[in-house]
């Protein structure tokens, strides 16, 4: 349950901490007073969008934190995914900057807002005058259909979705082979011309980079023979050259080669050296050889490279990459030849997939029927209790398409779509829900819908904010009952200003606004024993004397021997 609640610098709240019970938990307080401040700053902590004009004035952030103690085994599940560790109870809190800028956290971890909302949406249920509108689209009505016996369709929706999926996946491989054959055809034509281009060109192994190296030494051969000649005549000029030098350098040494063992060496290396440039000679002439291109054969380079140039335009940005599109064409190619035999198959597997799907369509939607039938008779007997004797509920099945065949993709609810119809008064028509429902009848009907889903929200706290406005009288009586028996089982947590449902309550807390050092401030106090009796007399009256004192205490006597009824 939720046991605390700490609010720090929402709106008119400075600082407060409140601890609540297990059971009907009542706020009471004048209006203006910051009951709903109350509620704002749980919806906050819980994962609402964050609005700074809550911060209170003068302060650069506000802050919200919960402990909530024996959590349910969904919110346990929940923590895990998120890799937060827990126990049986979970810490939550939140801060926003006047910049915009904020953090939650869960048992101390730095969390997501929607983690945060996730986390929030398990421990508590609220219901608010905003809530209702869920409920009145039409676009969430047959999962809200589902979510009420969810256990009695889960298996027969687990094997819809196994089928449809399967279909989705042949579909989508129907589209790959080329749709019609007209396009299969053209798309043939095409490959095979992109194929032949590519096989055509014969293309080499880096034969673009060995192209680019070719043509770029072409583009400077002028230069390159010119330094390469100039080198030649610096080392064989008959007068200054290198290598008459060298020559003339080694006779002097043979000449002297017998006086000294060490010219003998200084010898050897000369001659070595004077091998070693006649070598290299030798090599100059051969690439001075290769330098003497014929325009012919420049022209030849530079048509492959225009040709490469223009495959990587077409089918890639490198060789590689037109290697890869040239395979994948071939196996594409395959496959649309083939495409007859192989679109038989799947059309083949399809029709036997979808006279299943059909067939489980519907099953399901028979079990959708008969859980509507079921959810129809308890709202209307619910709503009856609650003095709407002649209102009717139906839930209104539509088949989406004629034939299933007309779909493109399938999913749980690819076959069929339900609206809510209602009528309030006896003799009118059954009419969509949203556009025949009053606030206060909305306000009923949330009641009775939430005393029906009870026992299969995951949450153990439900918040009501002002559910009884437009009530009043027996039916308040009755809206106060059915907020009774669900405190039996979860904790309530109820503004309201009705004393018929506030005398329901177990636990009362009084909200008001006080002055401190020339600011307004909010403060909420647990009422014990004759302030309940005074408070819930001042509401009913107005104000309170011995006699009020005295019927207010009964009142509050009868609902408690009520409540103990319905343990």
């Amino acid at each position: 349950m939720l046991e605390t609640l700490k609010i720090n610098n929402v709106a008119l709240i400075k600082s407060l901490e409140i601890k609540f019970n297990e059971g009907f938990n009542v706020i009471l307080g004048e209006t203006g007073a910051g009951k709903s401040i109350i509620f704002d700053s749980l919806n906050f902590v819980l994962g609402d969008k964050a609005d700074k004009n809550l911060i209170r004035s003068g302060e650069e952030f506000m802050k919200v934190s919960l402990y909530y103690s024996s959590i349910s085994e969904n919110t346990k599940k929940i923590l895990k995914n998120f890799d937060i560790e827990c126990y049986d109870d979970v810490v939550l809190q939140r801060t926003y900057y006047q910049n915009g800028k904020g953090e939650a956290r869960a048992n101390g971890e730095l969390i997501s807002i929607s983690m945060l909302k996730a986390i929030g949406d398990s421990l508590v249920n609220i219901y608010g005058q905003n809530e209702s509108v869920s409920l009145l689209k039409q676009k969430n009505h047959l999962n809200i259909l589902d979510e009420y016996k969810s256990q009695d369709i889960s298996k027969i929706k687990l094997e819809i979705e196994e089928i449809a999926s399967t279909i989705n996946v042949i579909n989508q491989k129907l589209k790959d082979i080329g749709g019609s054959k007209d396009n299969r055809e053209r798309q043939i034509d095409l490959l095979k011309y992109q194929i032949n281009e590519i096989e055509i060109a014969n293309i080499k192994e880096k034969e673009d980079e060995e192209l680019d190296n070719k043509l770029t030494k072409i583009a400077n051969s002028e230069k390159i023979v010119n330094s390469l000649n100039e080198v030649i005549n610096l080392l064989e000029n008959e007068d200054i050259g290198s290598l008459n030098l060298l020559r003339k350098a080694i006779s002097n040494l043979i000449n002297i080669e017998s006086y000294d063992n060490r010219i003998t060496n200084i010898l050897k290396i000369f001659q070595e050296s004077l091998l070693n440039v006649e070598d290299n000679i030798s090599e100059i002439n051969k690439v001075l050889g290769d330098f003497d291109y014929k325009e012919q054969d420049i022209n030849k380079l530079i048509e492959r490279k225009d040709l490469i140039d223009n495959l990587k335009r077409k089918y890639g940005k490198n060789l590689n990459s037109i290697n890869e599109f040239l395979q994948n064409s071939k196996v594409e190619l395959e496959k649309l030849e083939n495409a007859d035999e192989l679109m038989q198959s799947y059309f083949k597997q399809k029709s036997l997939l979808m006279i299943e799907l059909k067939k489980k369509y519907e099953n399901l939607s028979q079990a959708r029927q008969k859980i509507a039938l079921e959810l129809e008779e308890r709202i209307e007997n619910g709503l009856r209790e609650l003095g709407m004797t002649n209102s009717k509920f139906k839930v209104k099945f539509n088949k989406k398409v004629s034939s299933l065949e007309e779909l493109d993709y399938y999913d749980i609810n690819s076959y069929e779509d339900v609206e809510f119809l209602f009528s309030a008064n006896l003799g009118e028509e059954l009419k969509p829900l949203s556009k025949t429902i009053s606030g206060g009848e909305m306000n009923r009907f949330m009641l009775v819908y939430k005393n029906i889903v009870a026992d299969n929200n995951f949450s153990h706290t439900i918040i009501f904010d002002e559910i009884d406005s437009g009530i009043s009288g027996n039916i308040a009586i009755e809206v106060s009952k059915k907020i009774a028996k669900l405190a039996k089982n979860y904790q309530i947590l109820c503004i309201s200003h009705l004393s018929q449902v506030v005398s329901m309550g177990d636990y009362f807390y009084f909200v008001e606004k006080y002055s401190l050092n020339n600011r307004t401030e909010t403060s909420i106090k647990s009422l014990q024993n004759d302030e309940i009796i005074e408070r819930l007399a001042i509401l009913t009256y107005g104000n309170v004397d011995d006699k009020k004192f005295a019927m207010t205490k009964e009142l509050l006597e009868n609902n408690k021997n009520y409540k103990m009824l319905l343990e």
